[in-house]
């Protein structure tokens, strides 16, 4: 789903969906990002154990929430919908924080942004002719992690200037390795569906 889409079933969704365990778990990593921050802040950018327990905590709910629901057979277009919402806004939170505070550069998180809205606009357009939104690829999943490492470092080892920007730069050739994966694909997905309409 694109964010767009993500937001209308959110806002669409009953309450009662919306309180299911596995959409609380999904929706606690807004209130960890902002405890990471506050933490961090507190401890005046210390290494502390409580930062690792909720860091650790915001990365086993990202796989927890999808293994409760299919557990529990609560798979659902809203759950769908807030995991990735829930991702996005915890992640901005935290990269925003950590621009500010001058641990990763400005233009780092801007090319990620701009990378986001053209495979956004681009799944959004492939959706209008196929009627269906294109699925997230293991290339885009593999530079979100390297992105997430790179995230890590700055906060848990900045000292380490070697790793951390070694990284940086992986974390870089993997999203646009990524991004050229969502276009190839994206590209074949408009081939096969002018041909099929000429046909």
């Amino acid at each position: 789903m694109s964010t767009t889409s993500n937001i209308k079933t959110i806002l669409g969704a009953k309450p009662g969906d919306l309180f299911k365990g596995p959409n609380l778990l999904s929706l606690s990593r807004v209130l960890v990002a902002i405890l990471i921050i506050w933490t961090y802040e507190v401890h005046e950018h210390r290494l502390t154990w409580e930062l690792i327990v909720l860091v650790v905590y915001g990365i086993l709910s990202d796989y927890l929430d999808g293994y409760w629901a299919r557990r529990r057979g609560e798979v659902s277009d809203l759950g769908n919908a807030i995991d990735p919402a829930t991702d996005k806004f915890g992640s901005g939170l935290l990269f925003l924080y950590a621009v500010w505070i001058g641990r990763i550069p400005v233009l780092y998180l801007l090319f990620i942004v701009a990378r986001d809205l053209v495979i956004m606009s681009v799944s959004l357009y492939i959706r209008k002719i196929t009627g269906t939104m294109p699925k997230a690829i293991i290339s885009g999943k593999i530079s979100i992690n390297a992105v997430a490492a790179y995230w890590v470092a700055t906060f848990f080892a900045p000292e380490a200037h070697v790793l951390v920007s070694a990284l940086m730069w992986l974390s870089i050739a993997l999203m646009i390795y990524s991004l050229g994966d969502y276009m190839v694909r994206y590209w074949r997905t408009y081939r096969i569906m002018t041909k099929n309409e000429s046909n």
